[in-house]
C-alpha cells in the first residue's frame, strides 16, 4: 500500500473498489490517530476514510462493513454482502464497530463446578478479555477492523494479510478487544491485519431441525467465510494480496480455523469460477473444539426448544416467532441459558449441519491421516499450517474444589460416553494427583491439546508444511499466550503476563508473523530485538514441536523438543472415542 508511484499518479482500482488519494503523502508528523483526507478507500457501500497513527506508522480503518445487518429475514440466516450505494457515502472509519451480542461465561459463580482460587482468577482474566468492549452490543455487528502498514516503498497489492478470529467460546468477543495494529507492528509492518467479528451465542449458533429448514445453524462460521470472500474481492484496495492470506484464531477462533479446514468435506465453495482458495495458510492457537452433534441430535434440539420456550415461541411457527422476537428478549434468553450451563462449557457451538459442516473436526482431520501422504483433502489450504497449545489449557475452566472422578467429569463433558469408555478415561488419568488436576487435564486435552495435535498430524501426513509449538511459560494456562501475540495488550490488569523479557516476547510473536509472511517461522522480519529460533517442520516421524519456556526471571528458553509421549497416548485414546459425539 501507498507506493510512491501510486500516490502521485493515479487512483488504484480493484474490482468495484478504488483507493483514492489526494496529493502525495509526505512523511507525516502527526502526534496521534488522525483522519486523513488522502486515505480513503471506496467500496460499493461506502467511502471509508482511514486514520494514521504516527506512533506506529499504521493506517487504521475501523468498522468496515462486510455483511448486511443480520436482522429481520436475515436473523439466523447466512449473511449477505452489503448492498451497493450510489454514490457511496463518506464514512469516518475511526470508531470501533458495534460488538455482536455477548453472553455470560458458562462458568457462573452459582455453578457448583466453578469456584474461587486460582481457577477463578484466570476465569476472571478470560472474562475480562472476552466481555470488555469499547462499543455497544448489537445484532448489526458484521464489521471488521483493517490495520495497514504505512509502507511507501511497497507495491500496491503486495502485502500479506492476516485475518484474526477472536475467541470466547462462540459466545463472547469483538474486534475492539484485539488491537490488530499490534500484530502488524510485530511483523515489522509487513502484514495487513484484519480483526473480524461474527455472530455469537444463539444469534450465531442456534441449531435444531427448524433452524436447518429455515435458516443456517452455523451462521457465525458462515459470517467468517463471508469475511474471507470480502478479502478476495477488496483487500487489494488496501494494498493486500488476497493470494497471501493467513487465517489465525485463538480458542474458539482457532476452532473456527479448523472448522474451515474441514468444511464442505474439505472443498471450498466459491461464488465464482476462480480456483483460488480463500486463504493459503492457517494458524490455530489453542483450538477450542467442544463436543459436536448433528443439528437435530437430542442436545441441539433440547437447546432449540429451551430457547423457544423462554422466548415465548412454543408450538407451530416457533422459528418465525424467534425470527420476529425483539433483540432484547433473545439477548435475555441467550444470557440465561449460558449462565445455567455446566461450568467451563458453552451452550451454542458449531454443529454438523450436513452442508457446511459434514463431519466433526476430529473426523475430518482423521480422514487426512487415514488416506495418507497423497491425500489432498484440504483444498482450502495450499501451503502451510501452524498449531500451538499451552501446557495447562484446562485450568481456567475447573473449580479447584471439584470432587468428581475422572469418569464422572468426562461424562459431564461427553454425555454419550459409555460405561466402558468412562473406565478407559478413568484409567488414562489415574496418575494425576487429585480431582482438580485430572479434570484440568481432561478438559484441556480433549477440547484443545489433542485437536491441536490431530491437526498437525493430519496436515503433515497430507504433505502440507506444518509447524507445531507449545507455550510453556508458567502457569501456561488457556488465554495466557494472547498477550504475547499482541505485545502490549493487557488482558487483565490484575494478572499481568508473568514473563515479558523483550527478546523472548518479540521472538515469540514474530515467529507467527514470519509464518504469515513466508510460511517459515524462522525469519526475523528485520527485528533487531528478536532471537532466531530454529524451527523444524512437524512430521509424523519426528514429532517435534517448538517449546517456548523460560530458564529464569529474565531469560527465555526456546528449543525444539519431542511432543510429550504421555500426551500423545491420551490423545490416541480420545481419537478412539470420536463416536461419542454421534457423527
Amino acid at each position: 500500500m501507498f507506493s510512491k508511484t501510486l500516490l502521485t499518479t493515479f487512483v488504484f482500482l480493484a474490482s468495484t473498489t478504488q483507493l483514492a488519494f489526494g496529493s502525495p503523502i509526505t512523511a507525516p508528523t502527526l502526534e496521534s490517530r488522525t483522519l486523513r483526507e488522502d486515505l480513503i478507500v471506496t467500496l460499493p457501500e461506502a467511502k471509508y476514510q482511514g486514520t494514521y497513527n504516527a506512533a506506529t506508522g499504521i493506517v487504521e480503518f475501523l468498522g468496515i462493513r462486510y455483511g448486511k445487518s443480520p436482522t429481520g429475514a436475515l436473523r439466523f440466516a447466512a449473511a449477505q454482502p452489503p448492498s451497493s450505494i450510489s454514490p457511496p457515502p463518506l464514512v469516518a472509519a475511526n470508531k470501533q464497530p458495534n460488538a455482536c451480542i455477548q453472553s455470560d461465561y458458562g462458568a457462573a459463580a452459582s455453578n457448583p463446578y466453578v469456584g474461587s482460587g486460582v481457577a477463578s482468577a484466570f476465569t476472571s482474566r478470560a472474562e475480562n478479555l472476552q466481555i470488555r468492549a469499547d462499543a455497544p452490543q448489537s445484532e448489526d455487528c458484521l464489521f471488521m477492523n483493517v490495520h495497514v502498514p504505512y509502507t511507501p516503498n511497497v507495491d500496491p497489492g503486495a502485502l500479506p494479510v492476516v485475518m484474526w478470529f477472536h475467541g470466547g467460546g462462540y459466545a463472547m468477543g469483538s474486534a475492539s478487544m484485539y488491537d490488530g495494529s499490534l500484530l502488524t507492528k510485530a511483523s515489522s509492518n509487513k502484514v495487513i491485519t484484519i480483526t473480524v467479528q461474527y455472530r455469537l451465542g444463539l444469534f450465531g449458533f442456534l441449531a435444531g431441525e427448524e433452524t436447518k429448514k429455515n435458516g443456517q445453524p452455523n451462521a457465525g462460521l458462515m459470517d467468517q467465510e463471508l469475511a474471507m470472500k470480502w478479502v478476495h474481492e477488496y483487500v487489494r484496495a488496501f494494498g493486500g494480496d488476497p493470494h497471501k492470506m493467513t487465517i489465525w484464531g485463538q480458542s474458539a477462533g482457532a476452532g473456527s480455523v479448523l472448522h474451515h479446514a474441514v468444511s464442505r468435506d474439505g472443498k471450498t465453495q466459491r461464488s465464482d469460477t476462480s480456483t483460488d482458495p480463500y486463504y493459503n495458510a492457517a494458524i490455530a492457537s489453542s483450538p477450542f473444539t467442544p463436543p459436536q452433534y448433528k443439528h437435530n441430535d437430542p442436545i441441539p434440539t433440547q437447546l432449540y426448544n429451551l430457547v423457544a420456550s423462554q422466548a415465548g415461541c412454543t408450538g407451530t411457527g416457533s422459528f418465525a416467532c424467534l425470527r420476529s422476537a425483539t433483540t432484547a428478549k433473545l439477548t435475555t434468553v441467550n444470557a440465561a441459558i449460558a449462565k445455567a450451563g455446566f461450568g467451563g462449557q458453552y451452550a451454542f457451538v458449531p454443529v454438523i449441519d450436513g452442508t457446511f459442516l459434514t463431519q466433526t473436526i476430529a473426523k475430518g482431520l482423521k480422514k487426512g491421516t487415514t488416506i495418507g501422504a497423497s491425500f489432498n483433502h484440504f483444498e482450502h489450504l495450499d501451503k502451510a499450517l501452524m498449531t500451538v497449545s499451552n501446557v495447562d489449557e484446562g485450568l481456567i475452566f475447573i473449580n479447584p474444589a471439584i470432587t468428581l472422578t475422572a469418569a464422572e467429569y468426562a461424562k459431564q463433558l461427553f454425555p454419550n460416553l459409555t460405561a466402558a469408555q468412562q473406565t478407559q478415561i478413568q484409567t488414562a488419568y489415574a496418575s494425576f494427583p487429585n480431582a482438580f488436576a485430572r479434570a484440568s487435564a481432561i478438559m484441556g486435552e480433549s477440547h484443545i491439546v489433542c485437536p491441536s495435535l490431530w491437526a498437525a498430524t493430519s496436515f503433515a501426513t497430507a504433505n502440507k508444511p506444518t509447524f507445531k509449538a507449545k507455550f510453556a511459560i508458567a502457569p501456561a494456562v488457556h488465554l495466557q499466550d494472547v498477550s504475547y501475540y499482541f505485545n502490549g495488550l493487557v488482558i487483565n490488569p490484575q494478572i499481568p503476563p508473568p514473563f515479558s523479557a523483550a527478546k523472548f516476547q518479540t521472538t515469540f510473536a514474530q515467529s507467527f508473523l514470519s509464518f504469515a509472511v513466508s510460511q517459515d517461522p524462522n525469519n526475523k522480519l528485520d527485528a533487531p530485538n528478536s532471537l532466531l529460533p530454529s524451527w523444524t517442520k512437524y512430521t509424523t516421524s519426528s514429532l517435534k514441536e517448538e517449546v517456548f519456556g523460560q530458564k529464569d526471571a529474565t531469560t527465555g528458553d526456546i528449543k525444539m523438543a519431542d511432543v510429550d509421549a504421555a500426551v500423545r497416548t491420551r490423545c490416541q485414546m480420545w481419537d478412539s472415542l470420536l463416536d461419542v459425539t454421534a457423527v
